[in-house]
């Protein structure tokens, strides 16, 4: 997949090998473009490797179910898409509401149920007969989506990088940039460490926490702000029963989904 070769020349040079990165990569040479996927580490390494990768459609804004629907139907189908699995897995997604917050709750339900996502109106006792380890104490009602799902990070960041490669794109790991060549409010490319440009007539930044200061060098302020994530693996106890669904607590601000066959991986 990956290459040590440097070109001179790219139609688009793509900094970062990271899951968008790999993405824009891979639908950019499936349309016929010169890509160069350039990762200063190997792909998956940043933050795309720690990811929960959690596919749901439970968002708040229309534009945003739009988005995540179309995402999910390509995890569905992501081997077929791009040669390689990303191992998703459809567990189901549960979310609960408060009392005083049940009227932006049912907008938020009709919202989705507009857009063509298929969720339910769980009352604290249905959803307790699905998940019979959730605390619905405080819940008012809570919210199924039984397409969602999560997929392998790595695998899925490897996957788009593999078939950018096989679409014509060329993936260089272990290269650092310096920042992006400019001359005349013009991007020429990006310079490496070095000294050297490679020269491109559109350069795409996807390198994550890197991304504003890269910019930045260039005159680009990007009002992106950085929250530092805490994710823990545990194993589940003996008797805990079937992989419990992905599960959102907006109150405490927590997360949690299975990982693999015995495992429960939490965030914050």
């Amino acid at each position: 997949m990956a290459s040590t070769e440097i070109p001179a020349h790219a139609d688009t040079i793509v900094v970062g090998g990271g899951c968008m990165g790999a993405s824009t990569a891979f639908h950019l040479a499936r349309r016929g473009e010169e890509v160069l996927l350039l990762e200063k580490g190997h792909v998956a390494s940043g933050a795309t490797g720690h990811s929960g990768a959690i596919v749901r459609q439970h968002y708040e804004s229309r534009v945003g179910v739009r988005l995540a629907k179309e995402s999910l139907a390509f995890f569905q189908r992501f081997e077929h898409e791009t040669g390689s699995s990303c191992d998703f897995r459809t567990t189901g997604f549960l979310s609960g509401t408060r009392e005083r917050d049940l009227r932006a709750f049912e907008a938020l339900c009709q919202l989705l149920r507009s857009e063509g996502v298929r969720v339910e109106r769980l009352s604290p006792r249905d959803a307790l007969s699905m998940e019979p380890q959730m605390d619905v104490s405080d819940y008012a009602a809570v919210v199924h989506d039984p397409d969602a799902g999560y997929a392998d990070p790595i695998a899925t960041a490897a996957g788009f990088a593999s078939a950018s490669s096989r679409a014509g794109a060329r993936v260089v790991e272990g290269q650092p940039i310096r920042g992006v060549a400019v001359r005349k409010n013009r991007v020429l490319g990006v310079r490496l460490r070095g000294g050297k440009v490679i020269a491109a007539d559109r350069v795409l930044l996807a390198a994550g926490n890197w991304t504003p200061e890269l910019a930045a060098a260039v005159g680009v302020r990007l009002p992106i702000r950085f929250v530092k994530g805490q994710v823990v693996v545990l194993r589940r106890p003996v008797g805990f029963g079937t992989a419990p669904k992905i599960h959102f607590d907006f109150y405490a601000n927590t997360y949690s989904r299975p990982e693999g066959e015995k495992d429960v991986l939490v965030g914050y």
